[in-house]
């Protein structure tokens, strides 16, 4: 098999997953901002869970994360960076 017959496997097998839990790709923006916006992220091993949006620009570009002891902090970390992954994979 060449590399181009394992890229296309990986990228059937993404999207085979991708259609079951009903995920989507990142659309990638050529205009001059710097933006990455993330709507409906949620963790995918976690049964029923809560979504976010998150918004982040060159003017809004930190994330303040408080809250109390199991409120879901480090949840929401592992939600953002498990979506954001993708993202990074798609754009290169």
């Amino acid at each position: 098999m060449t590399s181009s017959d394992l890229n296309i496997d990986v990228f059937i097998a993404i999207a085979e997953v991708a259609a079951k839990h009903n995920f989507c790709f990142a659309e990638i923006d050529n205009s001059e901002t710097n933006i990455l916006e993330m709507k409906g992220v949620y963790h995918p091993l976690i049964p029923n869970a809560i979504s976010n949006d998150i918004t982040i620009t060159e003017d809004n570009n930190m994330v303040f994360l408080t809250g109390a002891n199991m409120a879901g902090k480090s949840i929401f970390m592992k939600s953002f960076i498990t979506n954001r992954m993708p993202f990074q994979d798609s754009s290169e």
